[in-house]
């Protein structure tokens, strides 16, 4: 009968799932039909049969293939997981077998599953306990064999009552997993005291261990081994964990799944799986996790809709064998954990998927700031941009594109971690965050040529709601819009950022952001609401300080006043937030002296069209009744304003005759008057405008008042760096910087741009971060 079922779940030709391309399929039919059919009986017998079936039987595989396969369309989850209380059964089994990682798998179906299903799984008032579940079989998951053989077992696995087999005996309990974790944690203690004190710096691989760094009798790191994924007890079942442990941290309006993992503290579990450190052996990548010979190794190239889906989780999860098509030569024997080695679907992809989440999440970030997440962070960045500069992998492209994925991941959640507050246009930074700021060095966040290409791609497919395919793939709903744009206005925080994206991406990216605020004005787009729509608008703004000079937008968006109709739009949306309104409203202000140049063309082989980059038929029929009054432009920009390095100091007190120049504690640097405005312009503690706010005016009053033209602006005195640096030339024309060369001012900004980044980390003068 069992057999008769799993045909019946598997047949139908066609690939895809139920949200696939090919949805009405025979399969996905049969699937929804079989869970309906003689008044919903098939999935209760089935998890009836469950409980008392033998572990590890054919029959037992049978049932589970059965129940994956009708758990896959979107139709069947609300009835499997909630309805008939497959989710609260199956957490339970797998706690207390963590062997039967194809019950995990189905759980990860089940969890691939909109916010409302998501939500109602990890309610704290949920008795599924779903989080708690899954962190205890992962941590049981991830010991070495060794490890588990010591440990004494906390179930009884033969016993249907379930027992705790500690020094309470054999008390009689309703399995909870959440207990079940804590006394697990507790036991985890004994064995494993620094789980949380891994040093992510160093520790070479001894003996094969998966346990963190250990500590010694003085307390101090014994630097142990990292983790080693090729020596877990159930790397499988660790591996799907991670999954589940994904799809339910994606960002939504009630961040549960975040919450409860961190009361699990099982997250410094989750780092260690990712943290890459240098070793003295061969390199321990991702673990060969074919679920070889399964039938359910042929459902995973025919539903997106779940772990079986090959777009849905960016690869068929029949996994891939980390030895193929590498060689000797592209493993680095110098590094453990190599990022190079983490395919997609592996146990590191999943890890780092889930702290990307995880970051995203404003709730999570202070918990994630307190373990120190960045560190092992910046070394996947590190890891990765070296193997990718160094040209060892370009024989293997597919790999090399994997690696830059994982390198872009990381590199998001750095910035949500290092710029998601406190900077010029978003809210005041706690203390703890800005001290955070301080002692946290901020490279890891500085993008390159690239990943600019990439940030591009992922916005165009995200807006577009399309997958990618193939090697660093994802699917259509891996990444929401409102992540996105928030890491891109993150990343912008960066001055050197703003240049890279500017110089290689810039038009692109512009238009992208463009579209996408006109998808909240004028199409009232429900994925991207007044939060998202602020990132835009900021990111656009912030962007465009470079467009004086250079294209700022495709020519065709002068047409017909199209910019100006969005951003007047998008002042007049309801709930248009304060910082989003300052942004819109500067561009309208500059839009008379910013490019409009050219049209962007098709990027050839990685999918991304032309037409990405223009506004829908809608929007464009939408904006032709849309009128807009005539305004007065805002200041002409002054020619010294763009890149010429300005000093900033206060005052000097009475009886001084001029301000201190060479004293660095009073004296703050800025790379450009454009960016030297950000403290006195929107939302700043030290200017209280009266009225409307022109950047470019401030901009040019301090340019003034360092020309020498006035003696002080907004309470401060300026200076060019480049006359601080070298004597004045008696010869020099102009007051207004217009015929400086760009000789001096290059020669000059590497000192001034180190300085900057240097007072940027510590929160600038009176630890007011500059962006």
């Amino acid at each position: 009968a069992l057999r008769m079922l799993f045909s019946l779940s598997e047949h139908g030709g066609g690939g895809g799932g139920d949200d696939g391309p090919n949805n009405g399929n025979h399969s996905s039919e049969n699937r929804i039909a079989m869970v309906r059919a003689d008044g919903g009986r098939l999935v209760p017998v089935l998890l009836s049969f469950l409980r008392r079936c033998e572990r590890g039987s054919s029959e037992q595989y049978l049932a589970l293939l059965v129940l994956n396969n009708i758990s896959i369309p979107s139709d069947n989850k609300r009835l499997v997981a909630m309805d008939y209380g497959g989710a609260h059964l199956l957490s339970r089994l797998l706690c207390i077998d963590p062997s039967c990682h194809l019950m995990a798998i189905i759980l990860v179906n089940l969890s691939f599953a909109d916010a409302d299903l998501r939500r109602e799984l990890v309610a704290p008032s949920s008795p599924v306990q779903l989080v708690d579940a899954l962190s205890y079989t992962l941590l049981m998951s991830t010991l070495t064999p060794e490890e588990h053989e010591g440990r004494p077992p906390l179930i009884d696995p033969d016993d249907h009552n379930i027992k705790f087999m500690g020094k309470t005996g054999g008390e009689e309990i309703n399995l909870s997993p959440r207990k079940l974790l804590a006394a697990a944690m507790t036991e985890d203690r004994k064995y494993r005291p620094a789980l949380t004190d891994l040093d992510y710096n160093s520790g070479a691989a001894a003996g094969g261990a998966s346990a963190s760094a250990g500590v010694g009798a003085d307390g101090a790191s014994t630097g142990l081994a990292l983790f080693d994924s090729n020596n877990l007890m159930y790397a499988e079942t660790a591996r799907w964990c991670l999954c589940a442990l994904k799809n339910l941290t994606r960002p939504s309006k009630d961040p549960l799944a975040a919450h409860a993992l961190m009361d699990t503290a099982i997250v410094p579990l989750i780092l260690k799986a990712v943290t890459v450190g240098s070793g003295s052996g061969s390199s321990d990548g991702a673990t060969d996790v074919n679920v070889n010979g399964s039938a359910a190794a042929s459902t995973a190239d025919k539903e997106d809709d779940g772990p079986f889906g090959g777009d849905s989780c960016g690869a068929p999860c029949g996994g891939w064998d980390q030895n193929e098509g590498i060689g000797s030569e592209n493993v680095n024997p110098n590094v453990t954990n190599d990022p190079s080695t983490w395919d997609a679907n592996s146990l590191q992809d999943a890890a780092l998927f889930t702290l990307l989440n995880m970051s995203a999440i404003p709730a999570a970030r202070p918990y994630l700031r307190e373990l120190d997440s960045t560190k092992p962070l910046a070394q996947i960045i590190k890891a990765a941009t070296t193997r990718l500069g160094s040209g060892s992998v370009t024989a293997d492209e597919q790999k090399q594109k994997q690696l830059a994925f994982q390198c872009l991941k990381a590199r998001m959640a750095v910035a949500f971690l290092l710029a998601s507050e406190g900077h010029f246009g978003q809210s005041r930074a706690t203390s703890e965050t800005t001290a955070y700021y301080a002692r946290t060095e901020r490279s890891a966040m500085l993008t390159n040529k690239s990943e600019a290409i990439l940030i591009v791609e992922l916005l165009a497919n995200v807006l577009h709601q399309r997958a990618k395919d193939g090697a660093g793939g994802y699917s259509a709903a891996t990444f929401s819009i409102k992540v996105v744009l928030c890491a891109i206005r993150c990343l912008l925080t960066s001055a050197e950022n703003q240049a890279t994206l500017a110089t290689h991406v810039g038009v692109q990216l512009n238009a992208l952001l463009l579209i996408a605020l006109a998808q909240h004005a004028i199409r009232r787009a429900p994925a991207i609401d007044s939060e998202a729509a602020e990132h835009a608008s900021f990111s656009l703004y912030l962007l465009s300080n470079s467009g004086f000079k250079n294209p700022f937008l495709p020519m065709p968006y002068s047409f017909g006043s199209q910019a100006d109709k969005v951003l007047t739009s998008y002042l007049q949306t309801p709930n248009v937030t304060p910082a989003g309104q300052h942004a819109a409203s500067q561009l309208l202000l500059r839009m008379k002296y910013l490019v409009f140049q050219g049209e962007i063309e098709d990027e050839g082989d990685s999918g991304i069209q032309s037409s990405d980059f223009e506004l829908s038929f809608e929007i464009k029929r939408d904006l032709e009744s849309i009128v807009v009054e005539t305004r007065s432009p805002g200041a002409k920009p002054r020619e010294d304003i763009f890149d010429r390095p300005i000093l900033r100091s206060r005052a000097p007190k009475k009886g001084m005759e001029k301000a201190p120049w060479d004293n660095a504690s009073s004296v703050s640097p800025f790379p450009n008057a454009l960016l030297a405005i950000q403290q006195m312009s929107f939302g700043s503690t030290k200017v209280r405008h009266l009225g409307s706010i022109d950047d470019v005016f401030i901009a040019n009053s301090i340019a003034k008042c360092a020309g020498g033209e006035k003696s002080e602006s907004y309470n401060y005195w300026w200076k060019w760096q480049d006359e601080i640096d070298a004597p004045p030339d008696p010869s020099s024309a102009a007051v207004n910087g217009s015929t400086r060369s760009t000789q001096r001012s290059s020669s000059s900004k590497g000192g001034v741009m180190s300085s900057f980044l240097s007072r940027a980390t510590s929160g600038g003068e009176d630890t007011e971060p500059i962006s």
